[in-house]
């Protein structure tokens, strides 16, 4: 095994004023750690004049990553699945599309679509019909939860 102090490559091992061991050629920029601890301090007093604990802090970072993965199932199941991909399980009302653009509620059998509007186009993708609103008063803007 090779001692620090003996040559590796071109490079010799040696031991820092500050007392760690470096190559040469491969000693630290001052200025620019003195920059990046400046910024860290900063960085930390904006932690600090949050007024927050560390443990609210984590307990809010828990829930944005929470909210994170929400966003992003939602985001998938809003997506469009062409014909091409996959079909709607059997019987199933989906949101269907059309080649021209026109979207209608639609139903997929063994024998093809079953639309409600009339589209004379071919159906080329579909998605889940969105989750329904559940107990609910309804408003010319949506819904919302009865209390």
């Amino acid at each position: 095994m090779n001692e620090l102090t003996q040559k590796e490559g071109q490079n010799k091992w040696y031991k820092n004023e500050q007392g760690n061991w470096c190559r040469k050629g491969d000693e630290p920029d001052l200025e620019k750690s003195k920059l990046r601890t400046a910024e860290a301090i900063a960085l930390l007093g904006k932690y600090k004049n949050t007024g927050l604990s560390p443990e609210q802090i984590k307990k809010m970072d828990s829930l944005y990553l929470e909210k994170c993965r929400e966003v992003t199932a939602l985001r998938k199941r809003l997506e469009w699945i062409p014909v091409e991909e996959r079909m709607p399980a059997l019987y199933e009302s989906v949101v269907v599309c059309d080649e021209k653009g026109a979207f209608a509620i639609g139903r997929y059998f063994r024998s093809g679509w079953s639309i409600s509007n009339v589209l004379n186009h071919r159906i080329i993708a579909w998605m889940p019909l969105p989750e329904p609103c559940g107990p609910t008063e309804y408003t010319i803007g949506g819904c919302y939860e009865n209390e």
